[in-house]
């Protein structure tokens, strides 16, 4: 794989999701997918494609996201998304700050946490954002 670019916008939410579309559609090139680093900032996204460019997804371009919220799942946005566990990543940051509070001098070990694909129509070819 091989990351063309990085377009951001101001926050990781909705809104920072159109402005990193707007960059995106103002000098993309040529690119197979985008990753949004959670949900809102891909909803944002995929709006300003859909509304805005003549950018197909998933006929130009495929888009993943994280977080899997409910919102993922509506009809309208159809994304394919990480799904990952917000309950055992708390108990495992909490566990960790404990760690370090009880042993300052000493570095937890990493903490893996697993995490799941749910592929839905921005990756699979149900869905279209462009505007016909």
């Amino acid at each position: 794989m091989e990351i063309v670019a990085d377009f951001k916008g101001g926050a990781q939410d909705y809104d920072g999701g159109v402005e990193a579309a707007k960059a995106f559609a103002d000098g993309h090139g040529s690119v197979d997918g985008i990753y949004c680093v959670n949900d809102y900032l891909a909803l944002g996204f995929l709006d300003y494609l859909r509304h805005a460019t003549g950018i197909s997804v998933p006929g130009d371009l495929k888009l993943v996201a994280c977080d899997d919220i409910a919102e993922a799942a509506w009809l309208s946005y159809d994304l394919t998304t990480v799904r990952q566990d917000s309950a055992v990543i708390a108990e495992a940051a909490i566990a960790a700050l404990i760690a370090r509070i009880e042993n300052p001098a000493v570095m937890s070990p990493p903490t893996f946490i697993d995490v799941s694909l749910v592929e839905r129509g921005t990756t699979r070819g149900t869905f279209t954002s462009s505007t016909r």
